[in-house]
């Protein structure tokens, strides 16, 4: 992966977000958002509304929360140890770790 903090000519065009088109961000997942949001305030770093918690769904137990690094782009981390799909089907979402 390679991060890059570009100078040059200032552009006054506003990011796009994460919800449209062309919008990009990095998602770390973690074992806890909680207590990872936690550290990363203790250094300084402004959450974006949250963390967050998806109760019902498909995605119930999903646990989030966005913020922006330093040069501005936009990342997420994210913790889950069962999402609510996995009651109805085999099938299951890749995971980073086992």
């Amino acid at each position: 992966m390679e991060l890059f903090e570009y100078s040059g000519e200032d552009s006054k065009a506003r990011p796009r977000r994460n919800s449209e088109v062309g919008g990009t961000h990095l998602c770390f997942e973690v074992d806890d958002v909680v207590a990872s949001a936690a550290r990363l305030k203790a250094q300084g770093i402004e959450m974006l509304d949250g963390p967050n918690l998806v109760s019902d769904g498909p995605l119930a137990g999903f646990h989030w929360v966005y913020f922006y690094a330093p040069w501005g782009q936009s990342l997420e981390i994210a913790s889950f140890d069962k999402l609510g799909y996995e009651n109805n089907t085999s099938e299951r979402l890749w995971r980073a770790k086992p």
